[in-house]
């Protein structure tokens, strides 16, 4: 489950806008960038092949090391991958860094420095090269800052800083005072709203900023907020499998049991059609997804039939999503005053790979029973 977090964290931090160029490098990076967050990597590749020639051709490299990113989302380990994003990325940065100095007064050069800058520190981080990614980091930190000063119109800038602020002051554990002395500290508050500005107003990163803030919001149980955003999301990626089971999840915790009922039926036509991300892989996220429906539902024996059978399917690639049926099913039985069933839900849950939220909910109620939550009415 870690490492398809960390990738799927890439992608949504990583993607970058451009150099200051001719609308044709904007636009070609924008579309690249559409399909990317549609999981299109073909069309991807295709697109950002376009910044070949012109002002913008030094950023392709990094465009294509996106693109490789996007594909080693399947791989079981990614770390090679990851390494060799980092060796090729190193061109890139130093012709990258030369066009600044050549413009220094180009704000959008420093907005792409500082998501580059960015993405290489997650890769960094991902890698376990904590001290290279803090430094990274504080680059992608000053450019993002830059920019800004450059052009305070410039939201795309909050894209950057907002996530800068809401990940710092996520860091928890051991490496927190080891932050805190590296680099300037986060801010919870501020980075929300400097990403709902990014995903309200920005050019480039809008819809990435967008589902950082879903994400966020989710994280925090503030469900209601999060949908309008991940409507909007759904509804213009449709490839992205990602998109459609969060907006499926937020429906049912907000009681819109018709439109999340609606949603699996799209998920289910598409896993049938054959479409190229809803492979047979995604079987037990979407069983998994109807078991929790049917829990928001209040049918309860449906749900755990469906929990049962997301279990049974399990993969590597979806550990996370059996930790889930698990731990959703110990809920289920604590509702049912089935504690012992319960119990021995919660101890699978814990025994699979990882150390996720379902894991943490596991761990919860193993030594308190859940007893369910008021579902705000839609």
């Amino acid at each position: 489950m870690k490492r398809r977090a960390v990738l799927l964290g890439l992608l949504v931090a990583a993607l970058a806008v451009p150099a200051s160029a001719g609308l044709a490098p904007e636009k070609v990076i924008r579309a690249g960038t559409a399909r990317l967050l549609d999981k299109d990597a073909v069309g991807a590749e295709r697109t950002f092949a376009d910044l070949a020639e012109g002002s913008a051709a030094f950023t392709l490299p990094f465009f294509r090391g996106l693109v490789t990113l996007a594909r080693a989302e399947k791989a079981e380990d990614p770390a090679p991958v990851l390494d060799a994003f980092l060796e090729e990325a190193g061109p890139t940065f130093e012709a990258a860094e030369a066009a600044r100095e050549a413009r220094p007064e180009d704000a959008h050069l420093h907005l792409f420095l500082g998501m580059a800058w960015g993405t290489r520190a997650m890769v960094e981080g991902a890698r376990g090269y904590y001290l290279p990614a803090y430094r990274s980091l504080r680059r992608a930190l000053e450019r993002f800052q830059q920019a800004q000063a450059l052009d305070p119109a410039l939201a795309d800038a909050d894209y950057g800083l907002g996530l800068y602020a809401v990940s710092i002051a996520q860091v928890r554990g051991w490496r927190r005072p080891i932050v805190s002395l590296l680099l300037p500290d986060g801010d919870l508050a501020r980075g929300e709203a400097a990403l709902h500005r990014a995903a309200t107003e920005a050019v480039f990163t809008a819809d990435l900023a967008a589902a950082a803030l879903v994400h966020l919001r989710v994280a925090a149980e503030r469900f209601a907020e999060a949908l309008p955003f991940a409507e909007r999301l759904a509804a213009r990626y449709p490839g992205n499998p990602d998109f459609a089971f969060l907006l499926a999840f937020l429906y049912g915790e907000t009681g819109r049991h018709p439109e999340a009922a609606a949603i699996a039926d799209k998920i289910r036509a598409a896993m049938e059609a054959g479409h190229e991300n809803y492979g047979p892989e995604m079987s037990p996220r979407y069983l998994q997804l109807l078991g929790k429906l049917a829990m928001d539902r209040g049918e309860y024996r449906a749900a755990l039939a469906n929990f049962e059978r997301a279990y049974a399917a399990r993969t590597p690639r979806f550990a996370w999503v059996a930790a889930w049926a698990a731990a959703r099913a110990g809920m289920v039985h604590d509702l049912l005053g089935e504690r012992e069933a319960a119990v021995r839900r919660y101890q699978q849950a814990l025994a699979l790979e990882g150390d996720g939220p379902a894991q943490a909910a596991a761990r919860r109620h193993l030594t308190e029973p859940y007893r369910g939550r008021v579902v705000p009415r839609p």
